[in-house]
């Protein structure tokens, strides 16, 4: 089965991963773009995709 992500921060990680973990097939996602200047704390949807 094939879908579409919307997805940010650690819950959007979990997701995709889950999401992969169960079979589906990601055609795209869609996220925030990081920002390079902050120190993030929390999972890049950006770098897992």
């Amino acid at each position: 089965m094939k879908t579409v992500v919307f997805a940010y921060h650690d819950m959007g990680c979990l997701g995709i991963e889950a999401l992969l973990a169960a079979g589906y097939e990601i055609s795209s996602i869609f996220t925030h773009t990081d920002n390079p200047g902050e120190k993030a704390f929390y999972g890049s949807v950006a770098r897992l995709a």
